[in-house]
C-alpha cells in the first residue's frame, strides 16, 4: 500500500534519520517536509520542502492545509 508522509523537524538527526529511512521505502511514494529554512535535500525526487515560519500565527492551518492536500 502506497503512502505519504508529512514531517516538520526533518533536517536534525533523528529527522534526517526518518527521512532517509522513509525514502529507502518503496511504498512511500513522497516525503513532505515542512522546515523553518530551505535547506539541501536528498537526491530523491519523492522528497518535496515546504518552508514554513514556525512561529507564525498561521502556522497550524497551513500545517494541516498540507496534510490534506
Amino acid at each position: 500500500m502506497a503512502f505519504r508522509v508529512l514531517i516538520i523537524g526533518g533536517t536534525g538527526q533523528v529527522g534526517t534519520a526518518v527521512v532517509r529511512a522513509l525514502t529507502a521505502e518503496p511504498s512511500c511514494i513522497e516525503v513532505v517536509m515542512v522546515n523553518r529554512r530551505a535547506t539541501s535535500l536528498s537526491a530523491d525526487s519523492r522528497v518535496r520542502q515546504v518552508v514554513l515560519d514556525t512561529a507564525a500565527a498561521g502556522f497550524p492551518s497551513e500545517v494541516t492545509r498540507l496534510a490534506r492536500a
